[in-house]
């Protein structure tokens, strides 16, 4: 990040350097103790008081692996949740993710639309992921990598909702926190992803729900789409 940064929206807690007698922010410890939002929120607030973030890019810092890392997942997403109350200013609404969808989809008893939702949201992941891999690899390899790096993702919008229920924050649905903090083109870029992927299971229910001509049409511009999404890709 610092090699590509000059002042990056927040840093890393293990990667941040801050005076500490000088600074009247503290973590909020309400955060999770596995890591995750606290070092969002710690640097933002500090921001108020010291300004922007500086990188530095020759700067070495040792971190340890993690030994649970779908601990460390769930810590993120709870502390994203948690974020959406304490900076509210760095937010944005969107369409229902796809584990939003599948929560209404279980609430009105349509399993069908609920596998739908997974599908969907897996099908328009894969080919982001896809790109990132060796092109030196196998098609087969390369594949199975981008499947299974859909599922740490996933796993965190379902800590998300769960959060969210948790703390009866229904006000919160369709709600997300912003980690650029309003920098860049972040949270246009999040809110167009979602909305296409809502696009494409709305298209996806029409074809699978409709008949004769609908059907068609409905499948057809599904189809047009999925196969644009990936080539953008």
């Amino acid at each position: 990040v610092a090699l590509h940064q000059r002042h990056p929206p927040w840093g890393v807690t293990a990667n941040i350097c801050i005076p500490a007698r000088m600074n009247p922010v503290s973590f909020d410890r309400r955060f999770p103790k596995t890591g995750g939002g606290e070092d969002v929120d710690f640097c933002i607030r500090s921001q108020q008081h010291f300004g922007k973030c500086v990188a530095v890019p020759g700067a070495c810092v040792l971190h340890p692996y993690w030994d649970r890392p779908l601990k460390q997942i769930s810590g993120w997403a709870d502390g994203d949740v948690l974020c959406l109350e304490t900076l509210p200013l760095s937010t944005f609404r969107a369409p229902p993710n796809w584990i939003e969808i599948a929560f209404v989809t279980i609430l009105l008893r349509r399993p069908d639309l609920t596998l739908l939702a997974i599908f969907i949201e897996v099908l328009m992941l894969v080919p982001r992921f896809l790109s990132n891999t060796s092109s030196r690899e196998s098609l087969r390899q390369r594949l199975l990598v981008a499947t299974v790096a859909v599922i740490p993702p996933m796993l965190q919008d379902i800590r998300r909702l769960r959060s969210k229920l948790v703390r009866l924050r229904l006000s919160h649905f369709c709600l997300h926190f912003d980690w650029m903090n309003k920098t860049g083109n972040h949270t246009t870029e999040r809110q167009l992803a979602i909305f296409s992927r809502t696009l494409a299971f709305g298209l996806a229910a029409v074809a699978l729900e409709a008949e004769g001509l609908k059907r068609t049409a409905a499948f057809i511009c599904f189809s047009l789409f999925c196969f644009i999404w990936c080539i953008n890709q």
